[in-house]
């Protein structure tokens, strides 16, 4: 949604908000550059960029956007080398660094980066021991969309300022999947209308469905929630294993309860990706089904 080329509105509305800057400053101003960019080099892993972004501001330069679903150790520091080549990348060696464009990343979390920070957006800088900002020109925000959607939730969302309360509701949004409760979020944000109307439609498209928000993700998030669903499948049929192996021999009743767990898994999320009309390679590459299997299932759709 945020990341299509083809409608940057949507972003400079997203980026109103998150930077507190008038969302006319920005309309025509900003350009999706990449969206899931990567650069292969022999002495740096894949980079991959959700969303990087040119905003024509004499005091901003690019915007990189993340989503970092499910905590890993490493998302610091992967996030952090992206920031880095972004700001490395601005200026050709020998040219004016003083020409060099502010930065920004913009993370948007299911978890809490720094538990003694209870803001809503998390910035951070290169300081020393005594707090100074060594320079303005790198910025890093932390966003938890989750704490941000129980906010929205339980009601205290008046407790925040207009700015806090806007960057709740705007995260809350990507995380809702029931109709309603999308279409009030958003009557709720101060954005343009027609930047909502579009919202709305793109939502209708694209669905809210956790399988197809999966499949939109990178190949880390991917790799993550992949991980977590066959951590739940393991989990419910070892439990099914265990129950049955009291009875029929708890090796055997283990390995069968197992396989079918992640095989019915598997085959809910193939039926809900073939309503969104997903290519069939996708979802084999998915679910690990073939071909053959998930055309047996076009008909049952």
């Amino acid at each position: 949604m945020w990341g299509d080329p083809d409608n940057a509105d949507r972003l400079s509305a997203l980026l109103s908000i998150i930077l507190d800057i008038p969302y006319e400053s920005l309309k025509g101003k900003v350009e999706v550059i990449e969206s899931e960019k990567r650069i292969t080099r022999k002495d740096e892993k894949v980079q991959r960029y959700d969303v990087l972004a040119k905003v024509n501001l004499n005091f901003l330069g690019k915007v990189n956007l993340e989503m970092n679903i499910g905590f890993d150790s490493t998302d610091i520091d992967r996030n952090t080398s992206y920031i880095s080549h972004i700001f490395s990348s601005n200026i050709r060696s020998g040219e004016d660094y003083s020409e060099l464009e502010t930065v920004i990343q913009i993370n948007f979390n299911d978890h809490e980066v720094s538990r003694q920070n209870n803001k809503i957006i998390n910035k951070y800088y290169f300081k020393n021991d005594s707090g100074e900002k060594l320079t303005e020109k790198l910025q890093i925000y932390h966003i938890n969309i989750e704490k941000c959607k129980d906010i929205w939730y339980s009601g205290d969302i008046n407790k925040y300022n207009n700015l806090e309360r806007q960057v709740i509701r705007i995260c809350t949004l990507m995380t809702l999947t029931e109709k309603s409760e999308f279409e009030t979020c958003l009557k709720e944000i101060d954005m343009d209308e027609f930047v909502k109307k579009d919202i709305e439609q793109i939502e209708r498209m694209i669905s809210a469905d956790n399988e197809i928000l999966s499949y939109y993700g990178s190949e880390e998030d991917m790799r993550k929630l992949a991980q977590g669903k066959l951590k739940n499948a393991t989990r419910k049929a070892e439990k099914e294993g265990f129950d049955r192996g009291f009875n029929n021999g708890f090796n055997n009743g283990f390995n069968n309860g197992l396989k079918q767990g992640i095989s019915n898994r598997n085959i809910e999320i193939a039926k809900n990706l073939l309503k969104q009309n997903i290519e069939l390679n996708i979802i084999c590459n998915a679910t690990g089904l073939s071909i053959e299997e998930v055309q047996k299932l076009i008909s049952i759709v």
